[in-house]
């Protein structure tokens, strides 16, 4: 193995230590000795508390004791430590951040003499230490004085028994946790909707059953919510696995908003003014948040034959990605309530297929023309890309 440290060592941070070969090597050979195959001096610590994972097992440093996890009343008492035990440490006592309310599953504080001076995340490859080792003014250190921190950071992690695991769904469960926070949060926002709605059917009359739909949407809504909540692990895993199965879906991706499906190439057939039309309507992805579905057309159209804009419209009926669901809306959300990811997936690419020239955000003829002029469709409307 060569060289574990990672990052520029000849930065303030290292101590420089990149200006001397040999202490370089000295550290590097007492944390591959314990087993570690990567060693950090961390820059940025308010960033990484959901992505805080390796899949090998690495030695994470910070830059000053400004941690989350750090207790306030823990600061003096580790500075004193410090500066008893290593006098010649420099940059870990400025800063210090008072919302340490952050935990992960199967931490274990790591120890020098009784002083908890970091923590070991088993089940993410992580070695934390609160302060950063590494500071040293090595022109001005006795010989070999700078490796008595790093030996004993060494024999500390030592009496932890490290093992390196698995980490492959760890992603896959932090975008979970979101997902779940982005619910908790939809489910706040409906709450609120529905309470403004419901004043304004006392006060509003003449608005009480375009009021009392839309109540009864939200509340469909918060349900879908509340079951997204409750099946959120493997139900949803499962859905999503469904989807795949689709023979027109391209690409089933679990994001921080939602589910994004690429349902691919839509051919679009449809009447207007007594003519019919076939034309190539775009290239979907269905943005499936809670309680909401946004559609994207990745091969917009930018302009008509005349240059007017089309970038509006992704679809006769859809503007600015929101689909306008008419008297289907009803059976969108229903779908949603139920957790019938797979129907619902189903249903919006039979809406992208269709075309009612009673209300299109933009007409059918025109947005043929703009394919046509745009030469992505032939005169019988075979696709053509």
């Amino acid at each position: 193995m060569s060289k574990v440290l990672i990052g520029d060592t000849k930065k303030t941070y290292w101590g420089k230590i990149g200006d001397f070969p040999k202490e370089e090597t000295e550290v590097n050979k007492i944390y591959e000795d314990i087993g570690l195959k990567q060693v950090y001096a961390e820059v940025e610590v308010d960033s990484w508390e959901s992505s805080l994972f390796d899949e090998n097992l690495t030695l994470m440093c910070l830059t000053e004791i400004s941690n989350k996890r750090i207790a306030p009343a823990q600061k003096e008492k580790l500075n004193a430590f410090l500066s008893e035990e290593y006098g010649k440490l420099k940059g870990f006592k400025e800063g210090f951040n008072e919302n340490y309310a952050y935990a992960f599953e199967g931490e274990t504080d790591i120890k020098i003499r009784g002083q908890v001076v970091g923590k070991y995340f088993k089940e993410r490859n992580i070695l934390l230490m609160f302060f950063n080792p590494f500071c040293w003014d090595f022109k001005k250190s006795k010989k070999g004085e700078y490796l008595k921190v790093h030996n004993d950071i060494a024999e500390a992690i030592k009496v932890l028994n490290i093992q390196q695991v698995d980490v492959s769904e760890i992603g896959s469960k932090i975008v979970l946790e979101k997902f779940k926070a982005r619910i908790s949060t939809r489910i706040e926002e409906i709450d609120k909707e529905i309470e403004r709605r419901n004043k304004e059917i006392t006060e509003y009359g003449e608005k009480l059953i375009f009021s009392y739909r839309e109540v009864t949407i939200q509340e469909t809504n918060i349900e879908s919510c509340k079951v997204m909540m409750t099946k959120m692990h493997q139900t949803l895993l499962d859905e999503i696995e469904a989807i795949k199965g689709l023979k027109f879906v391209k690409k089933v991706e679990l994001v921080d908003e939602g589910i994004d499906v690429d349902v691919g190439k839509i051919i679009l057939k449809g009447t207007h003014d007594g003519t019919e039309y076939v034309t190539y309507a775009g290239h979907y992805v269905l943005h499936i948040t809670p309680g909401a579905i946004n559609i994207t057309n990745k091969d917009q159209i930018q302009e008509d034959e005349d240059g007017s804009s089309m970038r509006s419209y992704g679809h006769p009926h859809i503007s600015n990605n929101r689909p306008c669901w008419g008297e289907g809306a009803p059976q969108i959300h229903k779908l949603i309530a139920e957790f019938k990811l797979k129907d619902l997936v189903f249903q919006c690419v039979s809406y992208l297929k269709m075309y009612n020239e009673k209300s299109p955000h933009c007409r059918l003829d025109r947005y043929a023309k703009a394919r046509k002029y745009e030469n992505k469709f032939d005169q019988v409307g075979q696709l053509l890309r």
